[in-house]
């Protein structure tokens, strides 16, 4: 049994707050690796058209 824990999030990004998104994921990443010194893997990865965000 491994002692990891994995999730994935596909989500939908409103029109007109791609910035909003994508400041939100920095700041999330950010705080992951200050708080959370164990962690593995932190990826997130736009659509093109910005509109879907896979974290």
């Amino acid at each position: 049994m491994s002692n990891h824990v994995s999730w994935m999030l596909e989500l939908d990004v409103n029109d007109g707050r791609e910035d909003e998104m994508k400041n939100l994921m920095e700041e999330m990443a950010t705080a992951t690796k200050a708080n959370e010194p164990n962690t593995l893997c932190y990826e997130w990865h736009f659509s093109p058209d910005g509109k879907h965000c896979h974290l």
